[in-house]
């Protein structure tokens, strides 16, 4: 399969539409903003692990909630 299909299709694995959070019904929908999307290509699901796009990105968004955690008034729930 070609780039369009991989872009269209997903990794083999997890179809585009669902990891993306989307569903037919808008009920089962997750509604993730733009900003909390990241699409990688050429990339099958278990290579995710290995793709410093992929780190970078999540950093990006921990340190972003990290960020906001800390200006909350709210605690934040810890394990013992």
């Amino acid at each position: 399969p070609g780039r369009l299909h991989r872009a269209v299709v997903g990794d083999g694995l997890v179809p585009l539409a669902s990891a993306l959070g989307e569903h037919s019904n808008p009920a089962l929908a997750l509604h993730l903003p733009a900003s909390h999307r990241h699409i990688v290509s050429a990339c099958g699901h278990l290579d995710l692990l290995g793709r410093a796009e992929v780190g970078e990105q999540l950093s990006i968004w921990l340190s972003a909630h990290e960020q906001r955690r800390a200006t909350d008034d709210v605690p934040c729930a810890t394990t013992q």
